[in-house]
């Protein structure tokens, strides 16, 4: 610990100066000023603390600070990141570029992360660079849900293989649907998943990505024929207001009490609820009330978002 007088303060200040606006190295002001490198460290870093020094970092995309401290204030999780839109950009490019920039940040060598399906991450995925992957460096990726009959795109096999493909990684799939057929035949499934060892997997995770499912006309469960039209009027009729990872909640987060949550094969909750970083991708007016849900169960402790659906949310 460095204790420090007014004095002192001025040094700091003189350090922070030949380091930053000189470009002096920490050993060359450690030899000007007949002190130990080590000293130097440990100046620079009481100057932060200070405020002396003041970290302005210029992102290829503007955050709203604002915004981002209401939604932590307002929803059980613990960052937000609210980029802003640009005019000249198409909305979507724009923070699928955004949502692939920021998520690059955070994954690291020898993480493990689990991997949703959907609209979303396809696009997010397209930009994202894992500068985290250089030399002998690792990452692993795993399916977190079941996929769909039809094979486009959007389904959660064909997203984690593009993931793994794309960047030459090792991922861990299993192939089922992302309901069983029954609720009779739903543990039939599981132990399938127990017997591949895929819970052993979703346990090592340090990351998941997802986006969070629309409700009735935007739902791509009901546009890929996975639900049909009478299970979604019976969701909206329960206070359904979408899903994440195939799991349906109202919009203080609850999840629901219905067939379709008995059936859903895919990470459990309380699996989820150990994995130290959520993170959740989604944008648009239209989910304002899917995200607002999603952000409520407790489930999601990062989220990456637009400024007009983060100020939608909020109101």
């Amino acid at each position: 610990m460095i204790d420090l007088n007014n004095d002192d303060q001025l040094l700091l200040t003189i350090v922070a100066t030949m380091k930053y606006t000189l470009g002096y190295k920490q050993y060359e002001i450690a030899k000007r000023l007949n002190l130990s490198p080590m000293t130097i460290s440990r100046f620079l870093s009481k100057a932060e603390e200070l405020g002396i020094i003041e970290i302005n970092i210029k992102h290829p995309f503007r955050t709203d600070a604002g915004d981002e401290g209401r939604l932590v204030a307002s929803f059980p999780i613990q960052r937000a990141i609210v980029v802003q839109s640009n005019e000249y950009e198409d909305p979507d490019d724009w923070m699928a570029k955004a949502g692939a920039y920021f998520v690059d940040t955070m994954l690291f060598s020898g993480s493990t992360v689990g991997i949703a399906g959907g609209r979303t991450l396809g696009r997010v995925f397209a930009h994202m660079r894992l500068p985290s992957l250089r030399g002998d460096s690792s990452i692993h990726a795993v399916q977190l849900m079941g996929g769909f009959s039809s094979p486009g795109s959007f389904n959660p096999i064909t997203t984690m293989q593009d993931f793994v493909s794309r960047f030459g990684i090792e991922g861990m799939f299993f192939n089922l649907p992302i309901y069983a057929p029954s609720v009779e035949t739903t543990a039939g499934f599981r132990t399938e998943l127990e017997r591949q060892s895929i819970e052993t997997h979703w346990r090592r995770c340090d990351f998941t990505i997802a986006g969070v499912g629309g409700i009735g006309a935007d739902s791509i469960l009901l546009k890929e024929s996975i639900i049909g039209p009478e299970e979604m009027e019976h969701l909206l009729s329960r206070g359904a207001v979408g899903d994440y990872l195939g799991r349906w909640f109202d919009i203080q987060g609850t999840i629901i009490d219905c067939e379709l949550n008995q059936r859903v094969l895919s990470i459990p909750v309380e699996a989820l609820k150990e994995i130290r970083c959520k993170i959740l991708v989604a944008w648009g007016k239209n989910k304002a009330e899917s995200i607002t849900g999603v952000l409520r169960t407790g489930l999601i402790d990062t989220v990456i978002i637009d400024r007009a659906t983060a100020e939608s949310v909020l109101a």
